[in-house]
């Protein structure tokens, strides 16, 4: 299995009084970056080396975060780890089940110790004690379900004596001074990111109308003249219908203006005409005197003749022809309409058009457009994927002052036709760069910051220059460097933690 490794420690050597070793967990009444207590170490040499602050380390597979806490490993004494356990994934929660086993390994037979389950969610209590000095490491193996992962600790010391350790060196301290414990982490939503470079697209950010799409919309008109009568539930606009529901009823009976009698009389003459017509035809067709496209061309234009008499000599029923809604209701109860005059419109949202107008000066240093975010009314920021959808056209010319520019999606609950959403169109061509998303940023006064976190349970407030972005995440120009991770989800909760005074100090039991 492939092992990751990133250790801090926390050197610090507190002139207080010996005493024996005891339990103890977070202290909230503690000020930011006091250091937590640790266990007395009886110095051999008659000398009271005072309490010496617990070590801890960080480190990381792909899906799993280990924060330990231990006493410096010293011969004879008994040391307890309390080991943080954290699944990282869309977000970072504590492991709440599973088997820890940690492994020192010194020279000769590994001592090794388990742990059955986690002592709160999350914290897993181990305790061993070291019987050889000399370079070490711990080897901790989780086993939860189907997940198995080992995490190492490198380039750890076993002190012969309680002297040694006391006056042993230790790497300088993370960066950063915000003390954010793990139970405050898991409590909230809340994820980190590792920074690394990656491709990133140019992009234009413009206003664009939503719109059904054509394939989903129908428009209702009148087939002749007559005066309107609402069928059923009047329709009423954001009314849901069904296909074959009958919507509007059409009479020309007792119309005066335009000689409706003269118009019914016209389309029965219409109607014999054709039919004496088609019978003839057909006659002469049995005899095999008229090609079948004539007896074809005679029977459509009886049938025409016949849907134009029906329509002039009484009601017509005017249905939808979809699933959707009325989307428009152009016309009132009892008004006259003169034919093709359009009574209502009737869409679906399962497919929606969005149509953007991109200024033709941006247009040039976009390049073409490959993909897009689209940024709804209630903030929902979606990409185009996530909509099943496409770049269903660019314009070749431009229009006035500007380059039309057609997007096809799945409808969304968030995405109302007539609305006005704001759309990140991106250019096809990609740099790697160093981005983290926009949730990660915060402002301060007219500057844009983020937190780091440096180890398991310590933050940096890293001041950063920001570059474009796509509508979901930004560029980050100066500030930070490739493999430091990022508060990404749970910054706002950071920055208030931080803001609210004295943090709890490092501490668990050991």
């Amino acid at each position: 299995m492939k092992k990751y490794f990133l250790a801090f420690t926390i050197p610090a050597l507190l002139a207080a009084c010996g005493g024996q070793p005891d339990d103890h967990a977070h202290d909230p009444g503690s000020e930011s970056g006091a250091g937590s207590q640790g266990n007395n170490i009886a110095p051999e040499d008659g000398h009271d080396h005072g309490e010496i602050e617990p070590l801890t380390y960080t480190t990381y597979t792909d899906s799993i975060e280990l924060f330990v806490e231990f006493k410096p490993l010293v011969v004879g004494e008994e040391s307890r780890f309390a080991a943080h356990f954290t699944r990282m994934g869309k977000l970072f929660t504590p492991m709440t089940q599973g088997t820890v086993s940690v492994s020192l390994q010194v020279i000769g037979t590994p001592i090794v110790a388990q742990a059955d389950a986690p002592s709160s969610p999350g914290i897993f209590r181990l305790a061993l004690t070291p019987k050889q000095e000399g370079s070490a490491r711990l080897v901790f193996t989780l086993h939860s379900g189907s997940l198995t992962d080992t995490l190492m600790v490198d380039g750890l010391t076993v002190h012969a004596t309680a002297h040694d350790a006391a006056h042993a060196e230790h790497p300088e301290e993370p960066a950063g001074d915000i003390t954010y414990l793990k139970e405050q982490a898991w409590k909230i939503p809340f994820a980190l990111e590792r920074v690394q470079p990656r491709p990133f697209a140019g992009s234009v950010r413009v206003g664009a109308e939503v719109e059904p799409a054509t394939s989903g919309e129908q428009v209702l008109a009148a087939r002749s003249a007559g005066v309107v009568h609402l069928l059923g539930n009047a329709p009423l606009e954001g009314m849901a219908v069904k296909n074959g529901q009958a919507l509007f009823n059409l009479s020309s009976q007792g119309i005066t203006g335009e000689n409706p009698g003269a118009s019914v009389q016209q389309a029965r003459n219409d109607f014999e005409r054709a039919k004496a017509d088609r019978d003839r035809i057909e006659g002469l067709y049995s005899e095999k005197l008229v090609t079948q496209a004539e007896v074809l061309a005679a029977r459509n234009a009886f049938a025409n003749a016949q849907t134009r008499l029906e329509q002039s000599s009484g009601a017509q029923t005017i249905s939808a022809g979809i699933d959707g809604y009325v989307r428009t209701l152009q016309v009132r109860e009892g008004q006259f309409v003169q034919a093709g005059t359009i009574l209502a419109t009737v869409a679906r949202n399962t497919r929606l058009s969005i149509h953007a107008d991109v200024p033709v000066q941006a247009f040039a240093k976009l390049g073409g457009v490959s993909s897009a975010r689209i940024k709804a009314q209630d903030g929902t920021v979606y990409t185009l994927e996530e909509l099943d959808g496409k770049v269903l056209s660019v314009g070749q010319a431009a229009d006035g002052l500007y380059v039309p520019v057609r997007l096809d999606v799945a409808g969304a609950p968030s995405l109302l036709p007539g609305s006005v959403v704001e759309v990140w169109l991106l250019s096809p061509k990609t740099s790697d760069a160093i981005t983290v998303p926009l949730t990660a940023v915060l402002e301060q006064e007219g500057r844009s910051y983020c937190y780091v976190q440096t180890s398991g349970e310590t933050m940096d407030k890293r001041t950063i220059t920001l570059g474009s972005n796509d509508g979901l995440r930004v560029e980050v120009l100066d500030g930070l460097r490739p493999s430091e991770r990022v508060v990404v989800i749970g910054a706002m909760d950071v920055k208030l933690a931080t803001a609210g005074g004295a943090l709890p100090a490092h501490g668990h039991e050991h």
